[in-house]
């Protein structure tokens, strides 16, 4: 996947996707990010657990994701993901896996673009 990421790249001037198993503290605070992909069954710190860290900070003004997808990516379906609403809530996406990276690319793509409307609109 990581490999995949690299090809997509960042469409824009923030860092570009994180492309291993992220934990909240391994979030750079001083950084944006356009998209975080959480992997929802991870063994240590599962996505879940991740999202709702990374939510707590940005309450506490610790780290600033309003213009930040957080995005789920799970083997199970989205119908089952959405099953659990305060769980699902915590994420702004879901994708299932394997990932199809045309579909990814498509999402980052439009996320950058809302993003860059929103600046413009400023």
């Amino acid at each position: 996947m990581k490999e995949k990421l690299k090809d997509i790249g960042s469409p824009s001037n923030r860092p570009p996707i994180r492309a291993r198993s992220a934990t909240a503290n391994g979030i750079q605070r001083q950084k944006t990010y356009d998209i975080i992909l959480l992997d929802l069954h991870m063994p240590v710190l599962d996505g879940f657990q991740t999202a709702t860290k990374l939510r707590e900070m940005h309450n506490n003004r610790v780290l600033d994701l309003s213009d930040t997808k957080i995005v789920a990516l799970s083997a199970i379906t989205e119908n089952q993901f959405l099953t659990n609403e305060s769980q699902a809530k915590l994420f702004d996406g879901f994708m299932e896996k394997p990932v199809n990276f045309m579909l990814l690319k498509q999402y980052i793509q439009q996320t950058v673009s809302q993003i860059r409307l929103r600046y413009e609109q400023k």
